[in-house]
């Protein structure tokens, strides 16, 4: 990507090479987490909260978009793409490998079930920005949505391609309203963003698609 230099298993990575931080430095929610513990305020509850917190935000905002699936006990381990991915937009790729598994043992479980919710999050969007394009289309005179067939082909189907991306995009990556008018898909959308897209439109398509047909039989 000509913005962030390139992707890997572990994040996108700068031109320097190395791992960026979720929004290219550290949050506020970070620092404050840091001067904390540099000043010795707070109790290990409140910096605890506010870690577990940080976590969950980093994994909704930032993770997601480039390992939106986390499928078995193996791929939650400390040396699999989802640990190192997130422990980098976390700021953590400084501390000793040591420390970096101890913290994710802690937090794995809970930063997993923020992907699983945020993934759900991002489905019901789509369901319901489906269900209202197609009725859409059935109002106007003109007008089509792409076949399942043509989805399925991805990029070689350009037109169907062009559509999808441009109707869904938002809900995986919501900067794309700012930026799919102006910038190549490759500066703002990673891979396994575009994957994610239309593998969910793939699974439901034909029950989206029911849905929004039993919708438009109910209005006329």
């Amino acid at each position: 990507m000509s913005e962030s230099g390139s992707e890997s298993e572990d994040g996108p990575r700068n031109n320097r090479g190395t791992i960026q931080r979720g929004d290219r430095g550290m949050t506020a929610e970070q620092d404050g987490i840091a001067q904390m513990r540099l000043a010795g305020m707070g109790n290990a509850q409140t910096i605890n909260d506010l870690e577990r917190m940080m976590v969950k935000k980093t994994v909704s905002k930032s993770t997601v978009l480039y390992c939106p699936f986390v499928n078995n006990a193996k791929e939650l381990s400390y040396n699999q793409p989802f640990a190192k991915i997130t422990l980098g937009f976390l700021g953590k790729n400084e501390l000793s490998d040591t420390e970096k598994s101890e913290f994710w043992e802690e937090h794995k479980q809970m930063a997993h079930k923020a992907l699983n919710v945020k993934r759900s999050n991002i489905s019901g969007q789509m369901r319901k920005k489906f269900v209202e394009h197609i009725k859409k289309i059935n109002d106007s005179v003109t007008g089509e949505f792409p076949s399942i067939d043509n989805i399925r082909k991805g990029r070689k189907e350009a037109d169907s391609w062009i559509h999808i991306v441009a109707n869904f995009i938002q809900y995986i990556v919501p900067e794309s309203k700012q930026k799919i008018a102006e910038l190549p898909l490759r500066d703002w959308c990673p891979v396994a963003s575009e994957a994610l897209l239309f593998l969910m439109i793939e699974n439901s398509y034909e029950m989206w698609m029911e849905e929004a047909e039993n919708e438009i039989n109910e209005d006329q």
